[in-house]
């Protein structure tokens, strides 16, 4: 099913068919921004756009941008010296300051922590070793707003269907 299938269906479910936009009760703007919203909803519940990225670890380099636009980042693991992906513990800047100081963010070391600032994972301490998929991130992608006609929702992963009775 498209946006434009659907924006019909939430129509006649509700009984707002008029093909007259003034007489109906709810803007097809004010549908898709409900749409989207529950959409967004049903994507952090199901974990429907899970997904497992691997960052190139770079020596000194704290901080690495996402490629996508990231919903939830549910668990951060590096590669240690054994070849392992060992979990890293999720902290705020705020708490890596109490635990590192003021300079905390120009530590080197093995990452014992990740914070997350925007489309950014950050590491504590910086790595001080470069590494070819030195992280791995398990995260759920935000979907892609529907916004024409023939957007399918979920980014066509997965079909949205509407059960009636």
């Amino acid at each position: 099913m498209n946006w434009q299938q659907i924006r019909l269906e939430i129509r006649r479910f509700v009984q707002d068919t008029s093909e007259d936009s003034a007489l109906q009760r709810w803007s097809s703007a004010i549908l898709l921004e409900r749409a989207n919203s529950v959409q967004q909803e049903i994507v952090a519940f199901t974990g429907a756009l899970e997904d497992r990225i691997s960052i190139n670890v770079v020596s000194g380099t704290a901080e690495y941008a996402f490629t996508s636009v990231i919903q939830i980042v549910k668990k951060v693991m590096w590669l240690d010296d054994n070849g392992v992906y060992v979990n890293l513990r999720k902290s705020t800047e705020t708490e890596l300051e109490f635990i590192g100081g003021s300079a905390w963010r120009d530590e080197d070391g093995t990452p014992t922590h990740y914070y997350i600032r925007d489309n950014f994972v950050g590491l504590y301490p910086n790595p001080d070793i470069t590494r070819t998929a030195g992280l791995k991130v398990d995260i759920i992608e935000r979907p892609p707003d529907l916004s024409a006609d023939a957007d399918i929702p979920f980014d066509a992963e997965y079909q949205f269907y509407f059960a009636h009775e």
